[in-house]
């Protein structure tokens, strides 16, 4: 399995400021409960547990196996995340053919290990460039599949640890945050050379009335709540026995479905898909809720979601910024302005 398998974010990086797996001894805790864990499972370690990757989001371990490699992911206590292994084994028991089942979970450290899963689609690149269109879009088909028959287990996926934030809770976030938006750019974690200008900050001031309305619009429509990744894109896929597999749900939460389309399109801050190939793989999705709201009221669905979606994403880097303890990653640390300006190149498209 590579090793974006258990953490597409991570690419190698490093500076964890103060996450658990700084603390002496973590290491040797780690290991202990991973090996103990895997002993009644019938798995064999045939070599020493190394870490595998760290950075301030999380933290891998790999131990090799007489029946594979099996990876320990340890994340922190962020008010971001979801706890990753409980949410895992209650999507797994939903969508067995989707979701891995955690080998082992410790949901008070928020440890998860999980077997082997093969290479993920987006390989290298890890918004997937390469891979055919067609692929695309069936990953994205599938996962719209899974959204809809989620639908009338949320408040079971609630019960697991999914955050709720539903677009009461966005136009909230819009109203508490946004007026002051200029301080998100002072906190330690943020990269001032790619900070907001003065005139986007007072763009973004401005809309919050404009946001409020379209998340009170969007909820208007029957496309109701469901499961939403938050990091959907090719190197969180595999392609398993019975079809593709999800991973890294970090991010989970219970919100307006679409809002996960939007990372499916964006591939870091200068690339993006574009044109037929974008308006091909947004219709392929909407085309799986066609029996909330008609084709046409799908579309204006869309178009409503597509900046608050940016918003919701735009909320979760902040969160984690704020709760970072330096050196915070540079892509981290540009990340909230770059979801910010996505909203407001949503609110103009939208116009």
């Amino acid at each position: 399995m590579a090793a974006r398998v258990l953490d597409a974010q991570a690419g190698g990086r490093t500076g964890v400021g103060g996450a658990p797996w700084v603390d002496p001894g973590w290491f040797h805790a780690a290991e202990g409960w991973l090996l103990t864990s895997l002993e009644p499972l019938g798995y064999t370690a045939t070599g020493p547990v190394r870490q595998l990757r760290v950075w301030e989001l999380s933290c891998i371990l790999r131990a090799p196996t007489a029946r594979g490699d099996v990876y320990l992911k340890a994340i922190p206590d962020a008010p971001q995340f979801a706890n990753e292994g409980v949410v895992m084994g209650a999507l797994a028991g939903l969508f067995p053919e989707h979701v891995p089942v955690p080998l082992a979970v410790d949901a008070r450290r928020r440890w998860t290990v999980l077997a082997d899963l093969g290479e993920e689609l987006g390989g290298e690149d890890e918004h997937g460039w390469d891979v055919p269109v067609e692929v695309r879009e069936e990953v994205i088909r599938t996962f719209a599949r899974m959204q809809v028959r989620a639908v009338p287990h949320v408040d079971r996926l609630r019960a697991a640890g999914c955050p709720d934030r539903g677009l009461g809770w966005l136009g909230e976030q819009a109203e508490d945050w946004l007026p002051g938006v200029d301080a998100t750019g002072r906190l330690p974690g943020i990269d001032a050379a790619t900070w907001l200008s003065a005139e986007e900050a007072a763009e973004l001031r401005a809309a919050v009335p404009r946001l409020t309305a379209m998340c009170g619009e969007l909820a208007g429509y029957a496309v109701p709540p469901s499961i939403v990744h938050g990091d959907l894109h090719l190197a969180n896929v595999a392609e398993g026995p019975r079809g593709y597999v999800f991973f890294d749900w970090t991010d989970a939460c219970v919100a307006h479905p679409f809002v996960d389309l939007l990372t499916v399109f964006q591939a870091g801050e200068d690339r993006e898909v574009e044109g037929p190939v974008r308006d091909r793989l947004r219709d392929a999705y909407l085309a799986e809720w066609a029996g909330f709201e008609p084709a046409e009221r799908l579309l204006r669905a869309w178009r409503l979601a597509e900046p608050l979606g940016a918003l919701h994403h735009a909320v979760g880097c902040r969160s984690l910024v704020e709760h970072l303890q330096g050196p915070v990653d540079l892509h981290m640390a540009a990340s909230t302005a770059w979801w910010l300006r996505k909203v407001l190149a949503g609110l103009r498209l939208a116009t």
